[in-house]
């Protein structure tokens, strides 16, 4: 079993005025959100796989958009809030290639953007089975509100989109999606943007979640990763990503930096960025979980001040380490 992380921005409260706030942050495969004066803890239906929690993120709005182009070169991104890791859907371990995106949003689109840097060929050896059948596919997946529904974008680097899926509960766009995809040196990168007015959710606001995921598929049609773990296939709303839109005044958390769990210390970086002009203080609260059980690793009060950031450095030992833990590189930040 590989081992996971249960990390999360624990708490999130205003100083001045005393208003609560809440920031959310996913490293590796699950998340403990928690609000001022007490812990929540989110669930998921009975698992057909390993038991995994759903992650979260809450992200802020931008004042210019992106082109959706497939380049990320638009300045929004620099100040995107970046999801980080993605895993290999249905088993949760760490794909040979690494998968981050980075979402913003405005009064009319969600936007994504998505980067994966191809395998470390001294690492990982190409498969020589199954071939290569279809392009590279990146997916955007948002859970519709009904049982087992979805809407659906995908784009492929030989510049397809498509928006259904067989045997699977589709719900149609209610208008038109972009998205594209094109090469970079060493990788893809996807690019999405989707009309809040082409589905049937609520609107975006303070109080407002939807669930999405996002994931990356190799042309051998294996290796599939995401940011949701899922389980018998990725088309499994239930298991997809609390995304919160935070407005202008956003408290916002991000991993930037995620090794694999080793004996010894391990660094871990996390990024708390305050857009409200009042100060705000969060607790930060890392839990590790693998085939023994759940453990807090590091845990801290953390103050960020108003229209600032704060870098925390929540590196933890773990003495007897953990069961069959891969080594995994850094991940770099999005090009800004």
């Amino acid at each position: 079993m590989i081992p996971s992380y249960n990390a999360g921005l624990a708490s999130a409260r205003r100083l001045l005025p005393p208003k609560p706030r809440t920031a959310f942050l996913i490293l590796l495969v699950l998340a403990v959100l928690a609000w001022p004066g007490r812990s929540h803890a989110k669930k998921q239906l009975p698992p057909r796989g390993p038991n995994l929690a759903r992650p979260a993120v809450c992200i802020a709005p931008t004042s210019a958009p992106p082109q959706v182009d497939g380049l990320l070169t638009d300045a929004c991104w620099s100040s995107a809030v970046v999801v980080r890791p993605f895993h290999l859907s249905y088993e949760g371990g760490w794909p040979p290639y690494r998968t981050e995106a980075a979402l913003t949003y405005d009064a009319a689109n969600l936007y994504v953007g998505l980067r994966t840097l191809d395998p470390d060929r001294r690492v990982h050896a190409p498969l020589p089975w199954p071939p290569d059948r279809d392009p590279s596919v990146a997916e955007l997946l948002v859970d519709a509100g009904m049982e087992e529904a979805f809407y659906k974008v995908a784009v492929t680097s030989a510049a397809e989109v498509h928006v259904t899926q067989p045997m699977a509960n589709v719900v149609p766009w209610r208008q038109g999606v972009t998205a594209a995809m094109k090469p970079f040196a060493g990788g893809w990168v996807a690019e999405f943007a989707i009309p809040f007015a082409a589905v049937d959710l609520p609107a975006p606001g303070p109080t407002c979640t939807w669930r999405v995921n996002l994931g990356w598929r190799t042309p051998k049609c294996v290796g599939y990763s995401s940011w949701a773990v899922t389980h018998a296939w990725f088309y499994e709303p239930q298991y997809y990503g609390d995304l919160h839109f935070g407005g202008p005044h956003a408290l916002t958390a991000e991993l930037t930096e995620v090794t694999a769990p080793q004996p010894g210390r391990n660094p871990l970086k996390i990024v708390l960025r305050n857009r409200g002009a009042a100060a705000a203080e969060c607790e930060v609260l890392v839990t590790l979980a693998d085939r023994t059980g759940a453990r807090v690793v590091f845990q801290q009060f953390v103050p960020v001040p108003g229209d600032g950031g704060t870098d925390v450095a929540a590196d933890y030992t773990l003495p007897d380490g953990l069961d069959d833990a891969p080594p995994a590189p850094s991940t770099p930040g999005l090009p800004s």
